[in-house]
């Protein structure tokens, strides 16, 4: 199991990573290559203006829900801290995960992807802390039941 202070330094230093790699990508657009054809992965400065799969929703709407999302996990990370639950740090990675891109569309107006797959899908490293989390909680669940 994951103890909570390896949790928050992984989420730490992730969002630390990813907030770099977004002001690098947005402070330097000409050094992210123009198209992706035939990679697998590549480095690509992609404006996600909509929310999850870049699903179009008024900027306005997006922060409200995400804003929502961040005071439920809130709460669940306070709840969770005092039980020292094991799920505790899957809670962490989308938490931290979920702030870094609220914070990026506040900023920017938009989430800021780099990460480029297939040349179809476009995620950051705030990504990949939520779905960790989110796999965390469904392994945990499923070693349970």
């Amino acid at each position: 199991m994951l103890s909570k202070q390896k949790a928050i330094v992984i989420a730490v230093v992730f969002t630390a990573i990813d907030i770099a790699i977004k002001y690098f990508a947005v402070a330097q657009p000409s050094f992210w290559k123009e198209g992706c054809l035939n990679s697998i992965v590549c480095l690509k400065l992609h404006q996600n203006q909509g929310i999850a799969f870049g699903i179009p929703i008024p900027m306005w709407v997006t922060i409200i829900i995400s804003a929502l999302i961040i005071a439920i996990l809130a709460v669940l990370f306070v709840d969770h801290w005092k039980q020292s639950s094991k799920l505790l740090p899957a809670i962490i990675f989308i938490m931290f995960g979920a702030l870094n891109n609220f914070f990026d569309r506040v900023i920017n107006n938009s989430t800021t992807d780099y990460l480029i797959f297939f040349n179809l899908s476009a995620i950051n490293l705030a990504d990949i802390l939520i779905v960790s989390g989110v796999i965390l909680i469904l392994w945990y669940s499923r070693k349970e039941g």
